[in-house]
């Protein structure tokens, strides 16, 4: 990921000729629901690390 998520979002939804309150009604809802997916992503990842890190330690 590059970090131009917001950048590309905002000149998708200029060409949707939305008005100033359905704009920014959009971009505020799905920078919420792609923020969320990606902390649950990163949450799983680091879980699912975490859990095999300490599953392998406890082998013998």
């Amino acid at each position: 990921m590059s970090g131009n998520q917001g950048a590309f979002r905002t000149a998708i939804l200029i060409q949707a000729g939305l008005t100033k309150e359905q704009f920014i009604g959009t971009d505020v809802i799905s920078t919420i629901l792609v923020d969320t997916v990606c902390v649950a992503v990163y949450g799983w990842s680091l879980f699912l690390e975490k859990f095999s890190q300490t599953e392998a330690s406890c082998c013998c």
